[in-house]
This record gives C-alpha cells, structure tokens and sequence, in this order.
C-alpha cells in the first residue's frame, strides 16, 4: 500500500500534465531527483499498453532524512490520455473546481504503484527505515520484498514492493477491461530482480528555499467561525495550554474519515487544558460551509472550526491536507506540523508540547 501522507495535492492537474509531457520525450527512463533515484527500464523492455510514470514525494514528514517516490503503471493508453486531456480542457471552464478535482482524480485512480524506492540518510539500514515508514502510515504500509539497491555517502537506498498477484487484484476492480494492462504488468514486473542494475544513484535534490512554503514563528489572525461567530486567535491561543490547528477540506477523504476520531479526541485535550480547531479549506461560500457541518455533525464533533483568509493561509502554509498543527498560548508554532492523517500520533504530540513548555 501506498503511504498515504500527502493526500489531496492541490497542483494536481499541474502533476499529471508535467508528468506525462516528460514520459512522451523519454519513456524509458524515471527520474526521481528529490528521491535521488533515477530508474532505467532494461534494453528491450517498455510499456506499450498503459502508461508508467514516476511519483517523487521527496522527503517524508515524519522524518526529513527519509526520501521516497514510486513508480505507478496507469491503466490508459497514451491515446486515451490524450482525449481525456482534450476534453478535459474544453470543458474545464465549465466546472467548478470539486468537479474537476472529482474528474481528475477518477482517472488517476486507475492506477496501481509497481514498487516504491526509498532513500535515508545516516547511514541508517532496513530496520531503521522500516520502523519509521510504519509509523508514519499507522502501520498502513505493507510490502513482500525489499531490497538495499547501493549506498552514495551517507545515504542508503532500497526497493520495496508488493507481490503482483496483490496489483492484479486492484487491477480488476477498475471499472474496464484490464486484462491487457495485467499481462503488460506481469510481463514487465513479476520479477523484480532483474532491475537490480538498473538503479543510479545522487543525493536528493532539496527545492531551493525560495520553492519553500516557509512557516512563520508566531501566527495571529482574526476570522469567523462556521457559525459565522468572530474568532481572534490571540484570545483564543491565551487561554488554552496547547492549541491543536488541523487544517482540511470536505473534499478530503482521508480529512473525513479522522473527523470521528478528532471528535474523540477534543475532550481528552480540554481534560490537559489544551483545545483543537479546524480550519476547513473550502468553507468559503454557503453551500461549502453547510457541508462541512453536516460532516462535523454526523462525526460528532463539537469542537470549533473556521473559515479559512487569505491571512491564515499565509500564516499556516500546506502543501497536502490534513496538515495539523500545535500552537502555544503565545501564538508560537511549536515544532513542525503533523501532515497527514495520523490521529494516534496527535495526543503523543501534544503530550510532548506540555512536557516541554512546563520546562
């Protein structure tokens, strides 16, 4: 299973167009700089059913020292990509973004990971690496092989992937015929030996700090909440030990699904005299807002959650939702945030933050 960290993009369409564009020029090599992988089918072999690009997530949250990417097979032919695109940019003037969004990722969906490459630095082994990426996806992460690829200074890299019988069964799900990509798929990856040398090896290429989402020290913001009553940040940050800020969307699954468990998890932190808020992405007309408290409403949640400002998303800048953050009474971002749906490591956390303020 993929790790499931960063889990709604908001430069989708950008991701997927630049992607392809490159493959179309040189389709048989996958670079993953930010990974610092680069991969090179074997002479002979290539991909004429569907189509197989790199993912190059660089480095996981939970730990800057670990990099990771995969490489996906998507269950279209260039032919059917080109249409889709065509028509998508006929239309897309015409749809409202959750549509769009909804499009895109209908199409994207119908793709299955071939493997997953990592790389850690420290000279730090398997073990260590493995520790790390099941508790970054709260044990989520699953595979049948791994293999140490080669080591360049400091770093290790390694291929973990699951066993193709697992891709076949995601395969049949799809709604079309996929038994051409299956055979394309067995043909091309059953053994995942025979790339052992097809691996060349960099250090990851961190974007320059001006590609940066840069987080302030302290955030202070004025707003309303979905009620439509006023929040100041600064009178609500004062009064609280440990603020917990989770920033989502309706739109978001993963956002979704830990909505019960946030529900949970507000009265435990008010017993520790901290709070948790919500700044919810898309509540920003009536229709959006309404969604977002049905949502909150079915999940039980009772905690408050606000419209987001153009000033709070200068002052809490995400590239992947949910991204969570903890703030302290004085308004000072504690730490760096928590992104992606990890509700057992939240309380952990805050623990941490009491611990250390009380110092």
């Amino acid at each position: 299973m993929r790790i499931r960290l960063i889990s709604c993009f908001f430069l989708f369409i950008l991701l997927i167009q630049s992607t392809f564009c490159t493959l179309a020029e040189e389709a048989e090599e996958y670079a993953f700089p930010a990974t610092g992988i680069t991969f090179t089918m074997p002479q002979g072999m290539h991909s004429s059913k569907g189509l197989i690009f790199p993912i190059d997530n660089g480095a996981l949250a939970a730990d800057p020292g670990v990099f990771y990417g995969y490489l996906t097979y998507l269950c279209h032919s260039q032919k059917e990509m080109d249409a889709f695109f065509d028509e998508l940019s006929v239309r897309a003037s015409d749809l409202d973004e959750q549509t769009l969004y909804d499009t895109l990722v209908s199409f994207y969906e119908q793709s299955v990971d071939i493997f997953s490459l990592f790389c850690i630095d420290g000279n730090r082994g398997l073990a260590e690496l493995d520790k790390i990426i099941q508790e970054a996806s709260n044990g989520q992460f699953t595979y049948d092989y791994a293999e140490e690829l080669g080591q360049e200074g400091e770093y290790s890299y390694f291929l973990l992937g699951e066993d193709i019988e697992k891709k076949e069964d995601l395969l049949l799900s799809f709604n079309k015929d996929t038994d051409v990509y299956i055979e394309e798929i067995r043909t091309l990856f059953d053994d995942h030996t025979v790339f052992h040398d097809c691996f060349t090896f960099s250090k990851p290429q961190m974007p320059e700090s001006s590609e940066i989402n840069v987080i302030p020290d302290t955030v202070s913001f004025n707003t309303v909440d979905l009620d439509g009553q006023s929040f100041s940040s600064s009178d609500f940050f004062a009064h609280t030990r440990v603020t917990m800020v989770n920033v989502w969307a309706t739109w978001c699954p993963p956002c979704r699904e830990e909505l019960p468990d946030l529900a949970a998890l507000a009265p435990r932190l008010e017993e520790k005299g901290c709070s948790l808020i919500g700044i919810c992405l898309d509540a920003v007309d009536s229709n959006s807002i309404e969604t977002a408290k049905q949502l909150l409403l079915d999940a039980g949640a009772s905690y408050t959650v606000l419209v987001p400002t153009d000033d709070i998303m200068h002052q809490f800048p995400v590239t992947a939702i949910p991204t969570t953050f903890f703030i302290s009474p004085e308004g000072r971002i504690l730490g760096s945030p928590i992104v992606g749906a990890r509700v057992n490591a939240y309380e952990k956390r805050v623990d941490e933050e009491l611990a250390a303020l009380s110092q």
